[in-house]
C-alpha cells in the first residue's frame, strides 16, 4: 500500500495527494454539461409576468431547444450532486471499517430516478403548454430529492461524525 501512495503522490505532484477517480471526473464532466445548457437556455430568454409564458428575445432559440437544455441541465446538476452524496456515504463508511448502508444508497438512486423522470415529463408539459406552472410541479420533484439528500446528510452527521471525534 505505501509503495502504491507514494506512486500516487509521485504522479499527483503533491505528498499526501492521490490521482482523482473515474467517478470524480464524470462530476466533474456532469456539471460542464450542466455550464453549457444552462448558458444555452438563458440565450435570449424571457418571461412574461402577465400570461406566465416564456418568450424569445430576439427568437434565436427554439422553445424545444431551451426546454430541452432546461431539463438536461438539471439532470446534469442533480446527477452530480447525487454522485457526489453516493461517494461520501460509501467512503465514509468504508474508511471507518463499517458495511456500507446499501438501503440508503438504494433509496439515493430510486428518488433520483423518480425526480428525474419527473422533471422531464414536466419540461415536456412546459414544452407543450408554454406554460410555467409546470415549473411548480418540478420544484416540488426537487423538494422530495432535497428531503432524501437531507435525510441522508443528517444520518452522516449523526453516525460518521461522532466517530470521527474519537
Amino acid at each position: 500500500w505505501k509503495q502504491r501512495q507514494k506512486r500516487l503522490e509521485v504522479a499527483a505532484g503533491t505528498p499526501g495527494a492521490s490521482l482523482p477517480t473515474e467517478g470524480e471526473y464524470y462530476g466533474i464532466r456532469l456539471l460542464a454539461v450542466y455550464v453549457i445548457c444552462d448558458a444555452l437556455r438563458g440565450v435570449d430568454l424571457c418571461f412574461d409576468g402577465t400570461d406566465g409564458a416564456c418568450r424569445a428575445v430576439w427568437g434565436i432559440v427554439p422553445l424545444s431547444v431551451r426546454m430541452t437544455a432546461w431539463g438536461l441541465r438539471d439532470v446534469a446538476l442533480l446527477g452530480a450532486i447525487g454522485l457526489n452524496l453516493d461517494y461520501i456515504l460509501g467512503w465514509t463508511h468504508v474508511a471507518l471499517g463499517w458495511e456500507v448502508p446499501r438501503s440508503a444508497q438504494r433509496l439515493l438512486h430510486g428518488t433520483f430516478a423518480f425526480v428525474i423522470c419527473g422533471i422531464l415529463g414536466c419540461m415536456y408539459g412546459l414544452m407543450a403548454t408554454n406554460r410555467q406552472s409546470w415549473q411548480a410541479y418540478v420544484v416540488l420533484f426537487v423538494v422530495v430529492l432535497n428531503a432524501v439528500w437531507a435525510r441522508t446528510n443528517l444520518m452522516l452527521l449523526r453516525r460518521v461524525l461522532p466517530e470521527l471525534e474519537k
